[in-house]
């Protein structure tokens, strides 16, 4: 019987030890994009790969906002240009487009650095390094984002399903409002838009030795932990800090390692369910999952007791926003400056009547 019983318990653990290892952290991507100064010459969403038709991004019924007269070839993009594509177009359809497939969560953010310099409708960036727009986008896992994003060759788009037709659109529509980089000088800019992908925290911040992006900047998935971003009984929070400029690297860097090594030791004290990094030389931006976002941010405040070293621009619970169930098309309530917004979705189950935003059935 002794024998029996201690079969039972070796199984038990052998079971459990497989089930831990079969369910691995989401792949994340941090978005820091980059606004353009001006309109390009043609719409990016309307120039086809090689050997595409030129109507092919007509054919596929991608007149978002080239219809409402917004988009001026040439002419200045303008802050509240800008401000309205992200809401009225990326943002449903990172949703649209993503969440058939793998998207488990998705937190945009809109900075909480401008102020008004010329009447309601202008604004001025205060600080040039802090991205126009960020987003913290959590995936199943890498394979499955990558073959959404891989561009099928030679094929008519009729031929493609609807959701490939829309993963062809999806990336191209960025470079109509954003900065996109066109080369390897460009992508080594801190001022471009560009998606860190974060590794697991190895206990020490450290430069990556190979990066194909900015050389000194480097996001890291501090718990591993596969805690659903869209959990309701927990709040997500965003800080975004900036370096002061009298504390050398060494000790920027010592700082920020300290912070991380406690946060983690400390995760069930301040209630930390998920927590991700991102930190570059001249600035650290973090999102977090938490059971009370209060207690957290009382708390979990390293930074803030180190005056010469990092200094808070925003600090933002992100609000809980739906789909408005009235509405024909998918639609979210719009960000303004400073917010950042946990989009509420079902992984996997977007509705037909919300299919294929981008394609306007």
């Amino acid at each position: 019987m002794k024998h029996q019983s201690y079969l039972v318990l070796i199984l038990l653990f052998f079971c459990n030890l497989t089930y831990a290892h079969s369910e691995s952290a989401p792949y994340y991507r941090f978005w820091q994009g980059k606004k353009r100064q001006n309109w390009p010459q043609t719409a990016a969403s309307q120039i086809p790969w090689a050997q595409r038709p030129s109507d092919y991004y007509q054919k596929l019924g991608f007149d978002t906002y080239l219809q409402d007269s917004i988009f001026t070839p040439g002419s200045e993009l303008t802050q509240l240009q800008f401000n309205f594509l992200v809401n009225d177009t990326l943002i449903p359809a990172t949703v649209s487009c993503c969440a058939k497939e793998n998207l488990l969560a998705y937190v945009p953010v809109l900075p909480d650095a401008y102020r008004i310099f010329d009447g309601p409708t202008s604004f001025e960036l205060v600080d040039e390094l802090i991205p126009d727009e960020m987003a913290l986008i959590v995936y199943k896992d890498q394979e499955s984002y990558e073959s959404w994003r891989k561009i099928p060759q030679n094929q008519r788009p009729e031929d493609l399903s609807a959701e490939k037709q829309e993963a062809v659109v999806y990336g191209p529509l960025h470079g109509d409002v954003f900065k996109i980089p066109q080369n390897n000088e460009e992508r080594k800019d801190i001022t471009s838009s560009r998606s860190q992908v974060p590794v697991l925290y190895p206990g020490k911040v450290t430069w990556p030795m190979d990066s194909k992006l900015y050389d000194k900047e480097v996001a890291y998935d501090l718990l591993g932990s596969t805690h659903d971003w869209q959990d309701l009984a927990a709040r997500v929070g965003f800080r975004f800090w900036r370096r002061s400029s009298n504390i050398s690297e060494i000790d920027y860097l010592k700082r920020i390692e300290t912070y991380l090594n406690s946060l983690k030791k400390e995760k069930n004290i301040w209630g930390l369910l998920n927590y991700v990094i991102l930190i570059n030389d001249q600035y650290v931006m973090e999102y977090f999952l938490v059971k009370d976002i209060n207690q957290f941010l009382k708390q979990a405040n390293f930074f803030s007791t180190q005056r010469s070293s990092l200094y808070l621009v925003q600090v933002s619970v992100a609000k809980d926003l739906s789909a408005d169930p009235h509405q024909k098309e998918l639609s979210y309530p719009p960000l303004r400056f400073g917010e950042a917004g946990r989009m509420l979705f079902t992984p996997g189950e977007v509705s037909k009547k919300k299919n294929n935003w981008l394609l306007k059935h």
